[in-house]
């Protein structure tokens, strides 16, 4: 822990799930589905290629606005902790302890 704040390690815990909820939204984006790689060099492409994007493109949306309301959740969860009534000045702190412990589990 930081010499300059003692976290409570439920609040690094939600520091963390607020890392790891971005890091899903990013990870989720860079893999959104390309029509490129569903044509397979033919052009134009078929009915059944469309069909195969329009289904990947229609789960690759509902996974990222289910991981946008995960990360929403958990920024809520962070920033309406009581732990923050007391001030703010801590919360450098906090990322940084977060961010090593979060960096360790990848």
């Amino acid at each position: 822990m930081s010499a300059d704040h003692d976290f409570p390690p439920e609040l690094v815990e939600k520091q963390i799930a607020v890392y790891a909820a971005i890091d899903k939204v990013t990870k989720l984006v860079a893999a959104e589905p390309k029509r490129a790689d569903f044509v397979k060099g033919e052009e134009p492409i078929t009915d059944e290629q469309q069909q195969a994007y329009d289904d990947a493109h229609a789960k690759f949306l509902q996974e990222l606005r289910a991981a946008r309301t995960e990360q929403g959740a958990a920024i809520d969860a962070l920033y309406r902790d009581a732990y923050w009534e007391n001030g703010w000045a801590a919360k450098t702190s906090l990322e940084k302890i977060a961010r090593e412990k979060f960096g360790s589990s990848t």
